[in-house]
């Protein structure tokens, strides 16, 4: 049996003016999915599904690597 959702599909796009809206939303089984639509030059976009534990550190990883690398 899957897990009830916390907030059952609710999206967060990426930038308002993103040709191709790429998103962030909560998916079935309290997941969090992050969604690439097709872009012109390929057959098919990119759908990730996560646990939300996963998304969690997998944002914790980004801005270590933003904030790592960034110019000074």
């Amino acid at each position: 049996m899957s897990k009830p959702n916390r907030a059952p599909t609710l999206a967060w796009v990426l930038r308002r003016n993103d040709p191709f809206g790429s998103y962030v939303q909560t998916g079935e089984g309290d997941t969090v999915d992050v969604v690439m639509p097709r872009d012109p030059g390929s057959a098919h976009g990119t759908r990730i599904v996560m646990d939300r534990p996963t998304a969690r550190l997998l944002a914790k990883r980004i801005n270590e690597c933003l904030d790592e690398t960034r110019k000074r």
